[in-house]
Protein backbone atom coordinates (compact mmCIF):
# COMPACT_ATOMS: atom_id res chain seq x y z
CA UNK A 1 0.00 0.00 0.00
CA UNK A 2 1.06 3.70 -0.83
CA UNK A 3 -0.39 5.14 2.17
CA UNK A 4 -1.44 3.93 5.80
CA UNK A 5 -4.38 6.50 5.86
CA UNK A 6 -7.26 7.94 3.70
CA UNK A 7 -8.89 10.55 5.38
CA UNK A 8 -12.53 11.25 4.11
CA UNK A 9 -13.91 13.96 5.43
CA UNK A 10 -16.74 16.81 4.91
CA UNK A 11 -15.00 20.13 3.52
CA UNK A 12 -17.03 21.70 6.30
CA UNK A 13 -14.42 19.71 8.81
CA UNK A 14 -11.23 20.55 6.68
CA UNK A 15 -9.99 23.65 8.63
CA UNK A 16 -10.94 21.64 12.64
CA UNK A 17 -10.42 17.89 11.77
CA UNK A 18 -8.94 16.63 8.67
CA UNK A 19 -6.41 19.07 8.21
CA UNK A 20 -4.91 18.92 11.52
CA UNK A 21 -5.64 14.94 12.39
CA UNK A 22 -3.45 14.68 8.71
CA UNK A 23 -0.43 16.74 10.20
CA UNK A 24 -0.35 15.15 13.38
CA UNK A 25 -0.46 11.42 11.92
CA UNK A 26 2.13 12.25 9.47
CA UNK A 27 4.37 13.70 12.80
CA UNK A 28 3.78 10.13 13.87
CA UNK A 29 5.32 8.00 10.78
CA UNK A 30 2.10 7.59 8.91
CA UNK A 31 1.63 8.22 5.21
CA UNK A 32 -1.44 9.92 4.57
CA UNK A 33 -4.09 10.72 1.70
CA UNK A 34 -5.95 13.93 1.87
CA UNK A 35 -7.58 15.62 -0.89
CA UNK A 36 -6.12 19.20 -0.28
CA UNK A 37 -2.35 17.33 -0.36
CA UNK A 38 -3.29 14.84 -3.84
CA UNK A 39 -5.69 17.11 -6.30
CA UNK A 40 -4.07 19.18 -8.65
CA UNK A 41 -5.25 21.58 -11.23
CA UNK A 42 -7.31 19.71 -13.97
CA UNK A 43 -7.17 16.50 -12.42
CA UNK A 44 -10.21 13.81 -12.60
CA UNK A 45 -11.85 14.17 -8.87
CA UNK A 46 -13.44 10.25 -9.16
CA UNK A 47 -9.99 9.12 -10.12
CA UNK A 48 -7.91 10.50 -7.60
CA UNK A 49 -10.12 9.52 -5.04
CA UNK A 50 -10.52 6.15 -6.60
CA UNK A 51 -6.69 5.86 -6.57
CA UNK A 52 -6.19 6.96 -2.92
CA UNK A 53 -9.32 4.60 -1.75
CA UNK A 54 -7.42 1.78 -3.39
CA UNK A 55 -3.54 2.59 -2.41
CA UNK A 56 -4.64 3.13 1.34
CA UNK A 57 -4.48 0.44 3.84
CA UNK A 58 -7.78 2.25 5.98
CA UNK A 59 -9.82 4.73 5.84
CA UNK A 60 -10.28 7.43 8.65
CA UNK A 61 -14.19 8.60 8.13
CA UNK A 62 -15.20 11.66 9.88
CA UNK A 63 -18.75 11.26 10.81
CA UNK A 64 -20.21 14.41 11.67
CA UNK A 65 -23.95 16.23 10.57
CA UNK A 66 -22.12 17.80 7.54
CA UNK A 67 -20.51 14.59 6.25
CA UNK A 68 -24.20 12.88 6.46
CA UNK A 69 -25.68 15.29 4.20
CA UNK A 70 -21.97 14.95 1.27
CA UNK A 71 -22.35 13.29 -1.55
CA UNK A 72 -18.76 12.86 -1.97
CA UNK A 73 -18.15 11.58 1.76
CA UNK A 74 -20.79 9.43 1.63
CA UNK A 75 -19.06 7.68 -2.30
CA UNK A 76 -15.95 7.52 -0.24
CA UNK A 77 -17.72 5.33 2.38
CA UNK A 78 -19.43 3.47 0.04
CA UNK A 79 -15.79 2.35 -1.08
CA UNK A 80 -14.19 1.72 2.03
CA UNK A 81 -16.79 -0.27 2.97
CA UNK A 82 -16.76 -2.30 -0.20
CA UNK A 83 -13.01 -3.28 0.88
CA UNK A 84 -13.75 -4.97 4.29
CA UNK A 85 -14.18 -8.49 3.49
CA UNK A 86 -14.67 -9.70 7.18
CA UNK A 87 -10.97 -10.86 7.31
CA UNK A 88 -10.08 -7.13 9.06
CA UNK A 89 -10.98 -3.86 9.32
CA UNK A 90 -10.68 -1.06 7.26
CA UNK A 91 -12.98 1.99 8.17
CA UNK A 92 -11.70 3.41 11.28
CA UNK A 93 -14.78 5.95 12.42
CA UNK A 94 -13.97 9.01 13.90
CA UNK A 95 -17.25 11.36 15.51
CA UNK A 96 -16.97 14.89 15.63
CA UNK A 97 -20.32 17.05 16.83
CA UNK A 98 -22.36 13.87 16.47
CA UNK A 99 -23.12 11.04 19.42
CA UNK A 100 -24.27 7.39 19.11
CA UNK A 101 -27.73 8.26 18.31
CA UNK A 102 -27.43 9.92 15.86
CA UNK A 103 -24.74 7.85 13.80
CA UNK A 104 -27.20 5.14 14.55
CA UNK A 105 -29.89 6.68 12.40
CA UNK A 106 -27.33 7.64 9.36
CA UNK A 107 -26.16 4.19 9.87
CA UNK A 108 -26.57 1.25 11.76
CA UNK A 109 -23.56 -0.55 10.67
CA UNK A 110 -21.11 2.07 11.44
CA UNK A 111 -22.78 2.48 14.76
CA UNK A 112 -21.94 -0.77 15.86
CA UNK A 113 -17.94 0.32 15.06
CA UNK A 114 -15.61 1.54 17.48
CA UNK A 115 -14.72 4.97 17.25
CA UNK A 116 -13.53 7.91 18.80
CA UNK A 117 -14.63 11.09 19.13
CA UNK A 118 -12.73 14.63 18.39
CA UNK A 119 -14.18 15.93 21.73
CA UNK A 120 -10.82 14.44 23.26
CA UNK A 121 -9.00 16.73 21.14
CA UNK A 122 -7.29 15.57 17.74
CA UNK A 123 -4.08 14.92 19.28
CA UNK A 124 -6.04 11.93 21.27
CA UNK A 125 -7.42 11.00 17.80
CA UNK A 126 -4.14 10.45 16.21
CA UNK A 127 -2.67 8.70 18.68
CA UNK A 128 -5.67 6.39 18.77
CA UNK A 129 -5.24 5.63 15.11
CA UNK A 130 -1.72 5.13 15.05
CA UNK A 131 -2.20 2.49 17.71
CA UNK A 132 -4.53 0.22 15.58
CA UNK A 133 -2.73 0.68 12.47
CA UNK A 134 0.79 -0.73 14.40
CA UNK A 135 -1.40 -2.95 16.19
CA UNK A 136 -2.82 -4.29 12.89
CA UNK A 137 1.03 -4.31 11.71
CA UNK A 138 1.60 -6.36 14.34
CA UNK A 139 -0.73 -8.87 14.19
CA UNK A 140 0.12 -9.48 10.36
CA UNK A 141 3.65 -9.95 11.39
CA UNK A 142 2.69 -12.40 13.79
CA UNK A 143 0.62 -14.28 11.23
CA UNK A 144 3.72 -13.78 8.77
CA UNK A 145 6.55 -15.73 11.19
CA UNK A 146 3.86 -18.29 12.20
CA UNK A 147 3.15 -19.13 8.40
CA UNK A 148 7.34 -19.44 7.59
CA UNK A 149 7.18 -21.56 10.58
CA UNK A 150 4.90 -23.68 9.27
CA UNK A 151 7.04 -23.81 6.32
CA UNK A 152 10.23 -24.63 7.39
CA UNK A 153 8.35 -27.48 9.61
CA UNK A 154 6.77 -28.66 6.55
CA UNK A 155 10.08 -29.00 4.12
CA UNK A 156 12.12 -30.62 7.13
CA UNK A 157 10.01 -33.17 7.53
CA UNK A 158 9.82 -33.70 4.05
CA UNK A 159 13.64 -33.98 3.72
CA UNK A 160 14.08 -35.94 6.67
CA UNK A 161 12.19 -38.51 5.07
CA UNK A 162 12.89 -38.32 1.35
CA UNK A 163 16.61 -39.36 2.94
CA UNK A 164 15.44 -42.67 5.04
CA UNK A 165 13.00 -43.49 2.17
CA UNK A 166 13.88 -46.89 0.43
CA UNK A 167 12.43 -47.25 -2.93
CA UNK A 168 11.32 -44.69 -5.52
CA UNK A 169 7.54 -45.23 -4.80
CA UNK A 170 7.75 -43.77 -1.42
CA UNK A 171 10.63 -41.01 -2.92
CA UNK A 172 7.40 -40.00 -5.43
CA UNK A 173 4.91 -39.67 -2.87
CA UNK A 174 7.29 -37.05 -1.47
CA UNK A 175 7.45 -35.58 -4.71
CA UNK A 176 3.47 -35.13 -4.87
CA UNK A 177 3.51 -33.66 -1.60
CA UNK A 178 6.57 -31.16 -2.43
CA UNK A 179 4.34 -29.90 -5.01
CA UNK A 180 1.44 -29.03 -3.05
CA UNK A 181 3.92 -27.56 -0.63
CA UNK A 182 5.01 -25.53 -3.70
CA UNK A 183 1.16 -24.44 -4.20
CA UNK A 184 1.26 -22.74 -1.23
CA UNK A 185 4.40 -21.10 -1.12
CA UNK A 186 5.11 -20.79 -4.33
CA UNK A 187 8.21 -18.47 -4.16
CA UNK A 188 9.86 -21.13 -2.10
CA UNK A 189 13.75 -21.04 -2.71
CA UNK A 190 14.01 -23.85 -0.42
CA UNK A 191 11.39 -25.99 -1.37
CA UNK A 192 12.86 -25.81 -5.33
CA UNK A 193 15.96 -27.08 -3.64
CA UNK A 194 14.67 -29.78 -2.01
CA UNK A 195 12.34 -30.31 -4.99
CA UNK A 196 15.68 -30.45 -7.10
CA UNK A 197 17.66 -32.52 -4.75
CA UNK A 198 14.19 -34.87 -4.85
CA UNK A 199 14.59 -35.41 -8.60
CA UNK A 200 17.98 -36.37 -8.55
CA UNK A 201 17.28 -39.17 -5.50
CA UNK A 202 14.25 -40.14 -7.53
CA UNK A 203 16.38 -40.46 -10.46
CA UNK A 204 19.02 -42.96 -9.08
CA UNK A 205 17.00 -44.86 -7.04
CA UNK A 206 14.81 -45.78 -10.44
CA UNK A 207 18.19 -46.77 -12.23
CA UNK A 208 18.85 -49.22 -9.27
CA UNK A 209 15.63 -50.37 -9.01
CA UNK A 210 15.63 -51.39 -13.24
CA UNK A 211 16.21 -55.16 -14.01
CA UNK A 212 19.07 -55.88 -16.10
CA UNK A 213 18.47 -56.37 -20.13
CA UNK A 214 19.49 -59.76 -20.47
CA UNK A 215 19.80 -61.96 -24.55
CA UNK A 216 16.84 -64.32 -24.82
CA UNK A 217 18.97 -67.74 -24.87
CA UNK A 218 18.37 -70.20 -27.91
CA UNK A 219 15.93 -72.12 -28.67
CA UNK A 220 16.03 -75.89 -27.38
CA UNK A 221 14.82 -78.38 -29.26
CA UNK A 222 12.47 -81.12 -27.66
CA UNK A 223 13.55 -84.78 -27.09
CA UNK A 224 11.23 -85.92 -28.80
CA UNK A 225 12.00 -84.34 -32.07
CA UNK A 226 15.62 -85.53 -31.61
CA UNK A 227 14.50 -88.89 -31.57
CA UNK A 228 12.09 -88.44 -34.95
CA UNK A 229 15.07 -87.18 -36.70
CA UNK A 230 17.46 -90.06 -35.58
CA UNK A 231 14.75 -92.68 -36.90
CA UNK A 232 14.16 -91.13 -39.95
CA UNK A 233 17.67 -91.37 -40.91
CA UNK A 234 18.17 -94.82 -39.94
CA UNK A 235 14.89 -95.77 -41.74
CA UNK A 236 16.56 -93.90 -45.28
CA UNK A 237 19.85 -96.17 -44.67
CA UNK A 238 18.19 -99.15 -44.49
CA UNK A 239 16.12 -98.69 -48.03
CA UNK A 240 19.62 -97.62 -49.66
CA UNK A 241 20.96 -100.92 -48.24
CA UNK A 242 17.81 -103.08 -49.53
CA UNK A 243 18.00 -101.63 -52.83
CA UNK A 244 21.42 -102.46 -53.15
CA UNK A 245 20.70 -105.79 -52.61
CA UNK A 246 18.18 -106.63 -54.76
CA UNK A 247 20.36 -104.64 -57.64
CA UNK A 248 23.07 -106.93 -56.99
CA UNK A 249 21.29 -110.03 -56.86
CA UNK A 250 19.16 -109.01 -60.06
CA UNK A 251 22.97 -108.78 -61.54
CA UNK A 252 23.97 -111.94 -60.57
CA UNK A 253 21.01 -113.53 -61.97
CA UNK A 254 21.54 -111.98 -65.16
CA UNK A 255 17.98 -110.44 -65.49
CA UNK A 256 19.27 -106.70 -65.88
Amino acid sequence: MDYDIFISHASEDKEAVARPLARHLQQLGLRVWIDECELTLGDSLRRKIDAGLALSQYGVVGLSPAFFGKEWPNRELDGLVAREDGTGKVVLPIWHNVNASDVLRYSPLLAAKIAVSTARGIPHVATTIYSAVQHATSDSKDTYAKLVSLESESLERIRRDMLTADSSLELRRFSYELEGHLARYPHSVEARELQDQLKTALRRAERYERPPVMSAPAPMKAPGAARSNVGVGILFIGVIVVLIIVYAALRYFRVL
